[in-house]
């Protein structure tokens, strides 16, 4: 029974490094999409400053337009990439709360393979008892001449 505990811990830990490795890489991905939300963010601020800047005069009336349409794209992509960044996070938070499923399980087959390694030495020192002392009685009838 103790290898069947053992072959199914192997295997809960298996899985364990599974969803481990899987969430790395949701986490990887997340990373990525933030770090473009960020960019968007920081073009979507560069077109501000533009356009503010813009408001002196030094700008023609095309040009404000060409940024007030750049900024609308801009803002589209933003929302866009926030919902992609959502998406994601929502990917990562699912494989962490399956990770520490499997955790869980993991650590409650290492409980039950300790427990089953215990009964087993148990077993294993009650039998070594009993045979100590089937030799120690079989000693003493011989010693007694019986």
């Amino acid at each position: 029974m103790s290898d069947s505990v053992r072959s199914l811990l192997n295997l809960k830990r298996w899985s364990e490094d599974e969803a481990k490795n899987f969430l790395a890489l949701l986490m990887k991905d997340l990373s990525g999409e933030e770090e473009r939300l960020a960019l968007l963010e920081q073009q979507h601020a560069a077109v501000s400053v533009k356009l503010d800047g813009s408001t002196n005069g030094v700008c023609t009336i095309e040009e404000i337009r060409r940024l007030q349409d750049y900024m609308e794209h801009v803002i589209d992509r933003i929302g866009s990439q926030q919902k992609v960044v959502k998406k994601k996070q929502m990917e990562v938070d699912d494989a962490r709360s399956r990770l520490m499923g499997a955790s869980r399980e993991r650590k409650t087959f290492e409980r039950l393979d300790e427990i089953h390694r215990k009964a087993d030495g148990q077993k294993k020192q009650r039998k070594e008892q009993s045979d100590a002392d089937e030799r120690s009685v079989s000693h003493f009838g011989r010693r007694d001449g019986r």
